[in-house]
This record gives structure tokens, sequence and C-alpha cells, in this order.
């Protein structure tokens, strides 16, 4: 009897022991209220990871489908959080944790602890590899004790005009109504003031921000200075390519890069540079500057960047050469598509290299460009056919043809 006993308490053990290793290894968000979530964070000592998401998000959906489920990723999440998916279009809690947050971007990711102290805020589709660490940067925020100021009051008032963009479906703010608000108001560093400014809709209050940057990281954290941030990173960008400041574009880059993630530096560093680029139209500055930064790691994204310079620079004979050059011997190393058979055309009709320019018109001819994009339009190649029989550059109405580039969350 002794024994029986002996086995049946094993068995138990190791189905219990089972049970659990098995539910380390799903997903399974919580379900209920939050603050039924808290009340569960605290019993076992948890944080909270909330995902703010809609039906129909297809960075939300990819979550679901290859990050979540992961188990690496369950490794970290399920011993550590208790994970609260809301939708922030048909449940109360996802429009009051949206408008709280003044969230314009989905997913979006609040770390918080267990008595819903804000730790940590992201959005956007994050892969495996920039997931965990996120997840382990909140455990050890708050194993330092380190938290943004936020408080923890989801029904604080708010104005009307702002609450309503959260509440109503459709509704938008004026700016107008913004402004007025803003305008109104005396500490910019207030909870409320800096969540309805931080929409980027204010070009006064982006500027505060932005010249706040580093206290307002400390306060609330580098997600939701980014609208305002970015807005206000462009202007200065043309502001200073036209007065030809390269310094001060330089100056700002440095300050303004750790507010982003590595993934949205590489998104946003080549637009700021090429806005810079437009206005100060220094072509071997610009050239040096992707260099520099080593904005483009294909010749895809490179080519396209070079697309206006090429017609931008169709005077500047000792440039021209330099990228025919360098798209020739991208040609030995591929069949080149045929954007960039265009442009080498353009090239050679620009430098007066009317035989050369010839023959790659002839190849684009040969071509079926029915089903390509961009479209390259008869009158385009008429154009060019122009150009060639009157040996006249100045007859070509070049077009800055985009390659499509494939599309990527991660």
């Amino acid at each position: 009897m002794l024994k029986i006993k002996k086995a049946l308490l094993l068995l138990l053990l190791s189905a219990l022991v089972w049970e659990t290793a098995l539910a380390q290894k799903e997903f399974k968000p919580f379900e209920g209220r939050f603050e039924d979530v808290k009340t569960q964070a605290q019993k076992e000592n948890k944080l909270i990871l909330i995902d703010l998401y809609f039906e129909g998000c297809m960075p939300c959906k990819k979550m679901d489908q290859e990050v979540f489920p992961n188990e690496k990723v369950l490794a970290v999440l399920n011993p550590n959080y208790i994970t609260y998916k809301t939708d922030v279009f048909k449940e109360e809690d996802g429009k009051k944790l949206s408008r709280k947050y003044a969230v314009s971007g989905f997913p979006t990711y609040i770390l918080m602890d267990a008595n819903g102290n804000t730790i940590l805020l992201e959005s956007g589709f994050l892969g495996v590899d920039r997931f965990i660490p996120l997840l382990k940067r909140g455990m050890e925020l708050k194993q330092q004790g380190i938290y943004l100021t936020y408080d923890t009051n989801l029904d604080k008032e708010y104005p009307a005009f702002y609450s309503d963009r959260y509440f109503k479906t459709g509704h938008r703010i004026s700016a107008e109504a913004l402004n007025n608000f803003m305008d109104q108001q005396t500490d910019a560093f207030d909870e409320l003031t800096y969540t309805i400014g931080s929409l980027g809709m204010s070009a006064k209050y982006n500027a505060w921000i932005f010249q706040h940057i580093p206290d307002l990281r400390g306060k609330y954290g580098d997600n939701g200075l980014r609208n305002a941030v970015t807005a206000t990173a462009q202007a200065k960008a043309r502001k200073f390519g036209t007065a030809h400041q390269l310094d001060s574009l330089q100056h700002m880059l440095e300050y303004v890069k750790p507010v982003f993630t590595e993934r949205l530096w590489t998104v946003y560093l080549p637009k700021w540079i090429t806005e810079f680029y437009k206005a100060d139209q220094d072509a071997t500055r610009y050239l040096e500057l992707i260099a520099n930064y080593d904005l483009y790691q294909n010749w895809e994204q490179r080519s396209n960047a070079l697309g206006q310079v090429i017609i931008d620079q169709r005077n500047n004979q000792p440039l021209l050469q330099q990228l025919k050059e360098e798209y020739a011997q991208q040609q030995k190393k591929e069949v080149l598509h045929f954007t960039d058979t265009y442009k080498i055309a353009v090239l050679d009709i620009f430098l007066g290299n009317f035989e050369e320019a010839a023959i790659a018109l002839a190849t684009l001819e040969k071509m079926d460009l029915s089903t390509q994009y961009p479209k390259l339009e008869k009158a385009d190649l008429q154009s060019m056919k122009d150009a060639l029989i009157e040996k006249n550059s100045a007859a070509l109405v070049a077009k800055d043809l985009q390659r499509p580039l494939p599309f990527s969350m991660d």
C-alpha cells in the first residue's frame, strides 16, 4: 500500500511538473479587465505587458503569429510577465490606455509593475531578436527601481477634443483646438500637457519637446517623443540645408539619435540627410554623408537615392562621370533592373555619350515594361530618342524612377 501511495504521489508530481513546463511553452494572455490584471500580477509577483492592438492591424497579427508563440520569447515572457491584450477600438480598457499614453502606432507595448507604474513603452512590430531585449530591459529597470513619471490614473479628466480621438470613431483633432489648449497650459512638463502635445500636431510644442529631449526622455521615455522629434528634425534638416550648415545637421543628428531604436534610426536618418541635400544641392557632400553614415545596405536602396541626384546634377560633368562608373561596376556584378538601365541612359545623355545612351535605350525598348512598376511611358522613351536625334541633353525630360523595394516590418 505504501508503495502504491508513493507511486501515485510521484505520478501527481510528474503531472504537475509537466503541466508547469507546458504552461511555460504556451502563450495565454490574461482574460479580464485591467484592474484584474494588476491584482493577478500582485499575486504572482510579476510585471505586466500590455499589448494595445486592433483587428486588421498587420504588425499586430504578425506579432501573434511569429513572436509571442516563439519558445525563446515565452522563456522570458511567461515566468516574468502577465500579458494583457486589449483592443483599442472595441474595449474600454484599450481606449483608456491609448488615451493615457497618446498612442498613435500599433501595436504599442506598455511595460508596468504590478501596481500599474509605467516602466517602458514601445511601438511597432518587433522581431524575436528585438522583443526579448525589450522584455529584459523592463525587468532590469524594475530591478533598479527606475520608472517613468506617468501616474496610474486612467480616469482623469481630459479635454473633450482629445478624449474623443480615442472614444469616437473617426474623430480628428483640430489644430485650432489643440493650439488653444496648449497655449493655456502653464506647466509644459505636466503629464496631461505633455501627453496631448506629444501627438506632434503643434509645431510650437514640437519645438519645445525638441529643445527638452534629455529631460523628457527621463520622465516619459522615448516612444512618445518621436512624433514631435521626427517632424522637427525634418524641418531643421531642410533649414540647415538651405543655409548650407553641415555642422548643424550633424549636431542635430547626434542630439536626436538616442530617442530612436536602432531599427527606426535606419528609417529616419536617410530621410533627414536627403532633406538636407534637397535644400543644400551639394551632391559631393551628399555622397559623403551617405558613405559616412552608411545609409544604404544594398545597391537597390543606393540607386534609388541616386536617381534625383542624377537629375539635379545634370550639368555637373565630373560627378555624373563618377556615378556612371559606379553603375558600370554594378553592371558587371548583376543583370540590372530596368530602372538602373534607364539611369545609365540618362547619365550617358547628360554626359554627351550619345552612342552609349542609344545602346541603353535599345535595351529598354526590348524589355516588356507593360507590367513593370514604376511606369516607363512611351513619352519617356520618346524624350530620350529626341535627345539622341538632336544630340542635345537639354531635350531630355528625365524621371526619377524608384525601384520598388521589398517591405519588411522587422
